[in-house]
């Protein structure tokens, strides 16, 4: 599993012109959510 810092996720955003981030997890009785937010 590749390991990404803050700086790396941001400079990423910027060269490969990205819109939105999805955010995705699973909640404590296992069910799987996830979240899109804005890359601004």
């Amino acid at each position: 599993m590749a390991k990404y810092k803050n700086e790396d996720i941001f400079q990423i955003v910027q060269t490969e012109n990205v819109k939105f981030i999805r955010l995705q997890f699973t909640d404590i009785l296992g069910t799987i959510k996830n979240v899109e937010i804005p890359a601004s």
